[in-house]
């Protein structure tokens, strides 16, 4: 007598595994919109004025002070005789640098910048992760960043901070939602395949 061992079991759907392959990833700060202000000792100049003209041409925020980040790189720009600002971006991080105008007397007033990703959640987790600036503060409310900066005068290379966004990785909720529904069916598949091993004694 010999012992024959079974199983009947279907395969997991195709389409379902293929599902759960491609569930999207949330894309990051690439892909967002996001606002951008700078204000000096008060007075509010923007990052896009025509009549202000401190938007050097070309510049992403040229034409508006709302800019889509396509891909990484530079994401706003604002130029005096002073100094030049710029923000730029990757896909989890961003950095605001402050340099130097060359013949320029290199001084930056008082001031402020605010960033408003109109992304709900690409800006949770912020976390300063380099910075060259003196007398700063800055916080994060909802989805708005501000960053406070002293006067002071710029030397060599300027000044520059750089954030990392935990946001950006992270799956949305709904894709994590998507994800467990996913799993629910594999599950019962594995559970259904056990119990329908049988022998057949011959």
């Amino acid at each position: 007598m010999r012992i024959l061992s079974r199983t009947f079991a279907a395969a997991p759907p195709l389409a379902l595994v293929m599902a759960f392959a491609a569930l999207p990833a949330r894309a990051g700060i690439v892909g967002t919109s996001v606002f951008g202000e700078l204000n000096f000792s008060g007075f509010t100049q923007n990052f896009f004025d025509p009549a202000n003209g401190f938007e050097p041409p070309g510049s992403p925020n040229s034409s508006s002070p709302t800019v889509a980040i396509g891909a990484p790189g530079l994401g706003f720009a604002f130029e005096d005789g002073f100094s030049t600002f710029h923000v730029s971006f990757t896909a989890d991080s961003f950095t605001l640098r402050f340099l130097p105008v060359p013949g320029g007397r290199g001084y930056r007033n008082a001031g402020d910048v605010i960033l408003t990703d109109l992304s709900p959640g690409t800006f949770d987790g912020l976390t300063m992760i380099s910075n060259t600036f003196h007398d700063v503060t800055f916080h994060l409310s909802g989805d708005t960043f501000q960053f406070d900066f002293g006067s002071q005068d710029l030397r060599g290379l300027g000044d520059s901070a750089t954030f990392r966004v935990a946001g950006a990785s992270a799956p949305e909720p709904s894709t994590a939602a998507l994800a467990g529904s996913c799993l629910l069916p594999l599950a019962w598949i594995v559970r259904r395949r056990r119990a329908l091993r049988v022998d057949c004694r011959v």
